[in-house]
């Protein structure tokens, strides 16, 4: 069965941020569905991901809203200007992109929303959220 609409889009996202020399020099391999015990720090792990369709009347598409979720932790990394610096790699290899590839859907634009960085409920990491929209036709 081919993936849909959000399972193209986390396999792409995925992908794209692996073979962006920006990310990876900061979070080397460690970006994620969902961190296995032992994760070291920093990574990236995908957050929410919605789709709403986008249909037009000759075209099935969708706009898949999606959330990563960059952590890092003073001591064994940096903190907050780490995770802060990891939002911002990620928005300049993300943003109107053409690099993020989809399985079987065409990408026809991607946008870095909005970013934000603070303290993590454990109150010793760093939590960075980003926001972004892929908008994907069939």
């Amino acid at each position: 069965m081919a993936d849909g609409y959000v399972t193209a889009t986390m396999a792409g996202l995925i992908a794209a941020l692996l073979a962006d020399p920006g990310v990876t020099g900061i979070v080397g391999d460690r970006v994620v569905d969902e961190p296995g015990e032992g994760i070291g720090f920093p990574y990236i792990r995908l957050g929410r991901l919605e789709p709403v369709a986008d249909d037009t009347d000759g075209t099935l598409g969708a706009l898949v809203q999606a959330g990563l979720v960059v952590h890092s932790r003073p001591g064994q990394s940096g903190g907050r200007v780490e995770a802060a610096r990891i939002c911002e790699a990620i928005q300049a290899g993300l943003h109107r992109s053409e690099t993020l590839i989809c399985d079987g859907f065409t990408v026809v634009d991607v946008e870095v929303q909005t970013w934000a960085v603070d303290r993590a409920r454990d109150g010793k990491s760093y939590e960075g959220r980003v926001a972004l929209t892929v908008r994907l036709s069939a």
